[in-house]
């Protein structure tokens, strides 16, 4: 694929996603679309609507679409919120360490 240039990172990702299934013309055949719609997003920088990204999704399910929207594969953003889980645990037992040795 031709290097396109574009202005949103959201572009990006995505054709960077289509360029590793196969390509525009490969991934516009599977779901049903023309190859332009590609080109037309990512030469007027826009953002990609919802019901292209849901199409891609459902013929390639690989697709991350945390990662299209945001950059942070799915799995980046579960360990994120598991550590903030496990620091919020870990202050509180800290808090209650405290108390148990009357320093609060």
């Amino acid at each position: 694929m031709k290097k396109i240039k574009t202005k949103n990172e959201v572009s990006i990702r995505l054709l960077s996603f289509i360029d590793k299934c196969g390509g525009v013309a490969f991934v516009a055949e599977k779901i049903g679309r023309r190859p332009q719609i590609f080109y037309n997003y990512s030469n007027r920088g826009s953002m990609p609507n919802f019901e292209l990204l849901l199409d891609i999704k459902n013929n390639f399910p690989d697709l991350d679409l945390n990662w299209v929207a945001t950059g942070l594969e799915t799995n980046t953003i579960r360990e994120l919120e598991l550590i903030k889980k496990l620091d919020d645990a870990l202050e509180t037992m800290h808090i209650f360490k405290q108390v148990a040795l009357g320093k609060m």
